[in-house]
């Protein structure tokens, strides 16, 4: 084929200089070069068929090429080597107890803004990402998707993310809620707040941080148990804390205190389980001292019935019993110190009582004039 290019360049020369006219310098070589067409084996200059070669060679088995990476198929850098001990102390540090959250049904969580701010702090902002491993799964109602936490180049986690969703309008929020929880399980393998998937830290912080009560979903005025942080405002809509979230029952005789004259409730104590009309009667009777609380019980002394109430979101309307209105926040009357006679038990010597039942006796005075006539001298 290079040759019957040549030829007919030779003729038309010739009928050009048979015009009159120059003919322009010689095409270069490369330019009477057959092009290839990929797929196809063409002929060389000698006659032998070339084989084509791609531009790109075929990638390695992980995905890896020179200067890129396929995250979607590779695994560079799985275990390689250890972060820096600076980014290692931020990774693996104790999380805040004022950080963790807890969801209604008792699942305490860190929020995902924390896991973004860990990561920042430990390798810069730009050092991470999340890279996709596979489509979106859009089923009836839960979108999920497989990420790989990728830190300074090196693939770290691989997690699949999922989110609920109720309405078709909601898959875009709900696919990045999906990316979201990716991460929070790509961070597990780093070391990022591991504690929440223990379950003895589970059960301490609970014990210590949360609070579960008695909740009444309004709509349909059904009582259930929900769970909140004792530091958290009170429900919000649809559910309230019920009046009386918990039924106590006293299988302990109420102590009378003589230092509250006019006390209209008994206090449970957290500590000993024992009831009390205020903190000296438990000072005085007990060797151990008062546990302080903010969810207190109380036994009301007008209608015998406890309740229940949180001192750290106290109202006004709760000074009141709420089953029979009783008002039990008043002022208290103390025991003062007065100045008396003391006599004989009045049971065995009553002279010393006045009895208004029993007709007295006419006084007798030097002043009166009625018995002059009775008087000697």
């Amino acid at each position: 084929m290079a040759s019957l290019v040549r030829s007919v360049l030779a003729n038309q020369s010739r009928s050009l200089r048979g015009l009159g006219v120059r003919p322009s310098l010689a095409l270069p070589r490369t330019a009477l070069r057959t092009p290839r067409f990929a797929g196809f084996a063409t002929a060389s200059e000698d006659g032998e068929a070339e084989i084509p070669q791609p531009n790109d060679g075929p990638v390695p088995f992980g995905g890896e090429k020179e200067g890129h990476t396929d995250w979607s198929k590779s695994y560079y850098g799985l275990s390689q080597q250890a972060f820096p001990k600076e980014a290692a102390d931020i990774l693996l540090a104790p999380v805040d107890p004022l950080d963790i959250e807890c969801k209604p049904d008792g699942l305490i969580y860190l929020p995902e803004i924390k896991y973004r701010r860990i990561l920042n702090r430990a390798f810069g902002p730009g050092a991470w990402g999340l890279a996709p491993r596979s489509e979106t799964n859009v089923s009836a109602k839960i979108v999920s998707r497989e990420y790989a936490l990728v830190c300074q180049g090196r693939l770290v986690a691989i997690a699949r993310g999922e989110q609920e969703y109720f309405d078709v309008n909601g898959v875009p929020t709900a696919t990045e809620a999906c990316k979201s929880n990716a991460l929070m399980r790509c961070c597990k393998d780093l070391g990022i707040a591991s504690e929440l998937w223990d379950p003895r830290f589970i059960r301490e912080f609970k014990a210590k941080y949360c609070v579960e009560i008695f909740a009444e979903h309004l709509p349909t005025k059904k009582k259930k148990k929900l769970w909140r942080r004792k530091d958290a405002p009170k429900l919000a809509y649809p559910y309230q804390d019920a009046l009386h979230p918990v039924r106590i029952y006293c299988l302990t005789p109420l102590v009378v205190s003589k230092h509250v004259l006019n006390a209209q409730v008994s206090i449970r104590a957290p500590c000993c389980k024992k009831w009390f009309d205020c903190a000296e009667c438990h000072a005085e009777s007990e060797t151990h001292p008062l546990v302080r609380t903010t969810e207190m019980a109380f036994i009301c002394k007008k209608c015998k019935k406890a309740f229940r109430k949180d001192m750290a979101n106290y109202e006004e309307s709760d000074e009141f019993c709420p089953h029979c209105d009783n008002h039990y926040v008043i002022e208290a009357k103390t025991p003062q110190a007065i100045v008396g006679v003391e006599g004989d038990d009045a049971r065995v010597d009553a002279r010393m009582l006045k009895d208004d039942r029993v007709k007295q006796t006419k006084k007798r005075t030097i002043f009166s004039r009625d018995d002059f006539e009775d008087r000697l001298g």
